[in-house]
């Protein structure tokens, strides 16, 4: 369950990555190392946690972990999930987030926007990506 954890916050790390390279907004070569790098730490936290959990439910209610087949979760647990789930994510929108810049937004506001390359003369809030090295030679605005 560790290993399940962190190898899932190193792979959603890896493909930012490569769709970052790919638009062209910063080289794969500084990407990579840059995501994969920060996030193999945090993907401790998340193998900790996630493993952390299992435990828990583990000793406290072995029936969600080992069910029999064909037996199914009660409305009430499915409910239970969905506040669990939701509560945090409504927390997360109503309070904001830090106005520090996470490591992405670092990575990216060092690198060349794209805008800059592309002629534009007023910058965008949000650069604009293109399929370039996809598209062989034309240029796909997303």
């Amino acid at each position: 369950s560790f290993l399940s954890g962190w190898v899932s916050i190193e792979l959603c790390a890896l493909c930012c990555a490569l769709e970052l390279s790919l638009s062209g907004a910063i080289p794969l070569r500084v990407g990579l190392p840059a995501m994969t790098g920060y996030h193999a730490i945090l993907g401790v936290a998340e193998g900790i946690l996630t493993s952390s959990v299992l435990v828990f439910l583990s000793h406290t209610r072995p029936d969600l972990i080992r069910r029999g087949a064909g037996s199914r979760l009660p409305v009430a647990d499915w409910v239970a999930v969905v506040a669990l789930v939701a509560v945090p994510c409504a927390i997360l929108v109503l309070a904001g987030s830090s106005n520090l810049p996470d490591p992405l937004q670092r990575l990216l506001a060092s690198a060349d926007p794209v805008y800059g390359r592309q002629g534009e003369s007023e910058p965008f809030l949000s650069p604009p990506y293109f399929l370039g090295r996809l598209m062989r030679g034309k240029r796909s605005k997303l």
